[in-house]
């Protein structure tokens, strides 16, 4: 609860981001505006799309500026809806039952109570589940429309009752993301996505890789430097993000 009050009192760094990128239409403008790194700004921003599982900020890449970026309809509709509510979260309940039309703003907010490290957070339905001796292997359809596999065991299987119909969440740590070239690749990895590179934010050791899927979803990894000259990575540069079964953390 402790990530919903933080954005309910307006003291929450997300709701003063996403204020700032409202304002001033840029991720660069965010930072400056609030006297932080670029870098900090795009984190914030790819954990709060993640998080939430639908756009809530849309970004556009360029050059020194940083790129253009702006709140989707969700994310204006969530700052309206946390307005509305900053005098406390029972007013949130009273206006979920005076106002149909905000009820997403619910789920989304429900969504932001799970909080971990993992870079990587999708939401999706169970669509196929296969038994084994040890382990089930579940597919899941995000709401983006990507398939992605998940290996569990079956006591996890039960425990959390997941049946085919069930809304997950999806975990992957971006460190467990690899990248490869879109090309005839034959892996034992059953996540193997075709994307375009969108961002890298080169560090002294390692380089954070911002794909996007062509179904528009999101996804981070991070490799070394070294790796992402190898791969001559850049932005709008073809490439396919792997990741094993079992390296997927499944969550109801």
């Amino acid at each position: 609860m402790e990530g919903i009050y933080r954005l309910l009192d307006g003291k929450g760094k997300e709701r003063k981001i996403l204020e700032a990128i409202e304002r001033t239409g840029s991720l660069k403008g965010a930072a400056d505006l609030l006297g932080v790194s670029y870098k900090t700004i795009w984190n914030y921003v790819t954990r709060i799309n993640g998080i939430f599982g639908v756009r809530i900020v849309e970004t556009k890449v360029g050059g020194e500026e940083g790129g253009g970026a702006y709140l989707t309809e969700e994310g204006k509709e969530l700052l309206r809806a946390l307005d509305d509510i900053g005098k406390g979260l029972g007013k949130l309940l009273r206006i979920m039952g005076e106002k149909p039309e905000r009820k997403t703003i619910e789920k989304l907010l429900r969504r932001y109570m799970v909080r971990t490290s993992a870079r990587n957070q999708f939401v999706g339905r169970v669509i196929r589940i296969k038994r084994g001796m040890v382990n089930a292997q579940i597919e899941v359809e995000t709401e983006e429309g990507e398939v992605l596999t998940a290996t569990i065991t079956l006591d996890s299987l039960d425990t959390l009752g997941i049946k085919e119909g069930t809304e997950v969440y999806l975990l992957i740590k971006a460190t467990l993301v690899i990248i490869g070239e879109d090309k005839g690749l034959k892996l034992s990895a059953r996540n193997s996505i075709p994307a375009t590179v969108k961002e890298i934010i080169k560090g002294p050791v390692n380089s954070e890789v911002i794909l996007e899927t062509d179904k528009g979803a999101e996804l981070v990894s991070i490799i070394t430097n070294q790796a992402a000259e190898e791969l001559k990575l850049k932005p709008g540069k073809r490439a396919r993000a792997i990741f094993k079964a079992s390296h997927v953390i499944v969550g109801v």
